[in-house]
């Protein structure tokens, strides 16, 4: 990101978004008015206030695929974010293509390491042990630091230690592989 101009990838981004959101209207059309939809998607595609989601190479975050959702389907939508601490993830014109991740020290994934490896995390139960994530923290996507609310941003975290780009799994006794159950 840092030869590029900002102010460029963004607009690039926040066309994307809005394409992918777009891309559900046919769906929408048919969706029956009292069902909930249960989105499981990478972090900020599932923002569901993207606007109130910052970083310090974009600012304000644009509207996200989930933000559009919940704006169509109020009291409808279910975002899961998936979150994870390491590992690695591909992108078509990097080179190489497949880049290293790793959340910063500080950064939400490395709290939630700690308390295990793979697990869901509900977000808005009121529980009072969930008071930490009530505030604006940092998390990461795509190795880039952004700081949000979570539970105004999600109602479930799914986090997993290890990310690995589609295709690429390790296998036990790889590095990042977990030996069988």
């Amino acid at each position: 990101l840092e030869e590029y101009d900002p102010a460029q990838v963004k607009a690039a981004l926040s066309a994307r978004e809005l394409r992918m959101a777009h891309n559900f209207d046919e769906h929408l059309a048919e969706w029956p008015a009292d069902e909930k939809l249960i989105l499981l998607g990478h972090a900020l595609h599932l923002s569901q206030d993207s606007t109130n989601v910052h970083d310090d190479n974009f600012g304000a975050m644009w509207e996200s695929v989930g933000t559009y959702l919940a704006r169509r389907l109020p009291g409808q939508v279910y975002g899961i974010w998936a979150v994870h601490r390491r590992g690695e993830h591909g992108v078509p014109r990097a080179q190489p293509p497949i880049q290293p991740l790793m959340a910063p020290r500080g950064a939400v994934e490395h709290l939630l390491a700690s308390v295990g490896s793979r697990y869901l995390l509900p977000l808005g139960s009121g529980d009072p042990r969930e008071a930490w994530l009530d505030q604006e923290r940092t998390f990461t996507f795509h190795g880039v630091a952004g700081r949000a609310v979570l539970p105004d941003q999600a109602d479930c975290l799914f986090f997993l230690e290890v990310a690995t780009p589609p295709g690429a799994r390790p296998r036990p006794g790889q590095a990042g592989g977990e030996a069988p159950r």
